[in-house]
């Protein structure tokens, strides 16, 4: 649990003694203070601090999993890169389905992920980088926070990308963003909405754009 302003000891305290509540965190301007658990395995080898985004139910992310996997396919060997990794939630997936994943966020997760190449960078400059060196991913999956991923979009031409699966959580920029990858040669033959959170109107969006040919 991660609580803002509450940098209190005590208070703390008596929260982590709440049922349930194995770790807590206040943070403020002073800086963090954490009692008990700093970080929890939200699934097997993925783990994440009570301040890092996590999906606030497991059946919904687990159909997002399943929806991004179905869009990637067999991996057998081939290099992926994903964007906005955070603390892993697709990268071990994705791995365990026979990819070599390059996985990028600003902050690397709080245990490192089997298997994964983990690269600590900003999403733009991450992809400028890899631009430079000559690299090229022919799939790249991106889970952007709600505000998208214009500036990244706009280079993943110059990676040879042939597939792109867009995982989003607010359809304007989805939709933004999208004019862009389909005006540079894609075409969109799949989208998945996911109802994540009943009763509101925010829900998930799995978007596969793939290259035309020709």
């Amino acid at each position: 649990m991660a609580i803002s302003g509450v940098p209190d000891r005590e208070v703390l305290a008596s929260i982590l003694a709440l049922p349930g509540v194995v770790g807590v965190t206040g943070y403020g301007a002073g800086g963090d203070v954490v009692l008990g658990q700093a970080q929890v395995e939200l699934d097997p080898g993925v783990f994440s601090s009570a301040r890092d985004f996590a999906q606030a139910g497991r059946e919904a992310n687990e159909a997002m999993r399943a929806a991004v996997l179905r869009a990637a396919g067999p991996g057998e060997g081939r290099p992926l890169l994903e964007l906005y990794a955070g603390a892993g939630n697709f990268s071990l997936p994705l791995t365990n389905a026979g990819w070599r994943v390059v996985a990028n966020d600003l902050v690397r997760p709080g245990a490192a992920l089997k298997g994964v190449d983990f690269v600590a960078q900003d999403a733009v400059e991450c992809v400028e980088a890899l631009v430079a060196q000559g690299r090229t991913f022919g799939t790249v999956v991106l889970d952007p926070p709600r505000a998208g991923a214009l500036a990244v979009v706009e280079q993943l031409h110059a990676l040879g990308a042939a597939k792109v699966i867009y995982v989003s959580c607010d359809v304007m920029t989805l939709a933004r963003d999208a004019a862009v990858l389909l005006g540079s040669g894609f075409t969109l033959p799949q989208v998945v909405a996911i109802d994540a959170m009943p009763q509101t109107s925010h829900f998930e969006v799995v978007a596969t754009f793939a290259r035309s040919e020709g």
